[in-house]
């Protein structure tokens, strides 16, 4: 890979994200959440996310921040094309992503 572009739509996109952070916070009883996701180009080896809870309890503040980095990734709107020596593709979140997300899930229930 060369680079990976993160498209987003601004605005709506910040506030599904802040969304999905505030839901995954009151079901985990995380006070606060931190969500950074970058857009734009970024390189190998750059990062593209971080995501930290603020939580009485380590255990809900690690399931918190794993589940909400399965819903960035299969829920947030946000769009990643991929360019490499054969050209650029589109990243879609694979079925595995989704299975893992609905796993996760059934704690939540």
């Amino acid at each position: 890979m060369q680079e990976l572009r993160i498209d987003h739509y601004p605005g709506f996109s910040e506030k599904e994200i802040a969304r999905l952070a505030e839901d995954t916070a009151r079901r985990f009883d995380c006070p606060d959440l931190l969500v950074i996701h970058r857009v734009g180009v970024i390189h190998p080896g750059e990062a593209i996310v971080l995501v930290a809870a603020l939580s009485i309890h380590r255990a809900s503040a690690f399931d918190a921040v794993r589940i909400l980095m399965d819903y960035l990734k299969t829920d947030a709107p946000l769009w990643k094309k991929e360019t490499g020596p054969n050209g650029a593709r589109w990243i879609e979140p694979r079925p595995e992503d989704h299975a893992r997300r609905l796993e996760a899930e059934k704690g939540w229930t």
